[in-house]
């Protein structure tokens, strides 16, 4: 699996599937209790209102692990948005990001996606950046593992062969290095 950092606008990351996260917040009213990261709002304004009509219909919740599509129609040049929840906002840690993206990308792997971009930085959550894309990737490569040495079937060449993980311009060159530990299992 090729894994790699980018720092495009949302809108332009040309890929399969990008996932957004969202957590869930006692505080927050509007959205029935859902904050949708600022990845995810930026991708809301693209999509006219339509995750935060999602949220506040009760559709999606962002309970850990819960995930919604939404196709995106050729409003942005990713195929589909998935959105995934992170939990409570109280109890948010690397171990959430790490589940999130785990449970994101074994759902895609399924549906035969190829490319999936990962932009599930928060700002308000005590995660520093470097863990949180070390947890994002280590989530990536254990959502797509399956043991298949006895297997002889071929999986119809399904299966994830790139994943970028979207991140600010400034904070590219420090990634990296977290981008490498999270590959190291």
């Amino acid at each position: 699996m090729d894994l790699q950092i980018t720092d495009k606008a949302l809108k332009e990351v040309a890929c399969d599937a990008l996932v957004v996260g969202a957590i869930r917040s006692k505080a927050e009213q509007n959205t029935n209790g859902v904050v949708l990261s600022k990845a995810a709002k930026e991708v809301d304004a693209v999509l006219g209102g339509l995750l935060s009509e999602i949220c506040s219909g009760g559709e999606f919740r962002g309970s850990l692990g819960e995930m919604t599509t939404i196709y995106t129609m050729g409003k942005l040049t990713a195929k589909r948005v998935i959105v995934v929840g992170l939990g409570p906002q109280d109890t948010m840690n690397a171990q959430s990001l790490r589940r999130a993206s785990a449970i994101a990308t074994r759902s895609l792997q399924q549906t035969g996606a190829r490319q999936v971009a990962l932009a599930l930085f928060l700002d308000d959550v005590p995660v520093e950046e470097e863990l949180a894309a070390q947890a994002q990737v280590e989530g990536a490569l254990l959502g797509t593992y399956a043991f298949k040495k006895y297997l002889h079937s071929d999986d119809n060449g399904r299966g994830i062969t790139q994943v970028w993980l979207v991140a600010a311009k400034a904070s590219t060159a420090s990634l990296e290095q977290a981008m490498h530990k999270g590959s190291v299992l």
